[in-house]
């Protein structure tokens, strides 16, 4: 049986908040960019859904939208790939 994306989100960001004792901001920051993730696959999503392309359409869409007028700072870019990465 496969676990959810969702589900995995969750238990990552618990273990970030007590088993890595993250910070404030980090775990701030994670939890928009794994929920935006999560919107991004919806909710039913697999972990064994997940391909390489799935990632890289993800960060294109983020990277290209970005915030009003402009694209994605490049900071705010490595973080949601470090964010995925972990």
């Amino acid at each position: 049986m496969s676990e959810r994306v969702a589900d995995a989100i969750d238990c990552f960001l618990i273990h970030l908040a007590d088993g890595r004792q993250a910070s404030a901001h980090t775990l701030r920051a994670y939890s928009r960019e794994l929920g935006e993730f999560r919107e991004h696959l919806g909710n039913d999503a697999q972990i064994t859904d997940l391909e390489h392309a799935t990632f890289r359409a993800f960060i294109a869409a983020k990277a290209s939208r970005g915030t009003g007028d402009s694209e994605l700072a490049p900071a705010s870019l490595a973080r949601l790939v470090a964010c995925l990465r972990s």
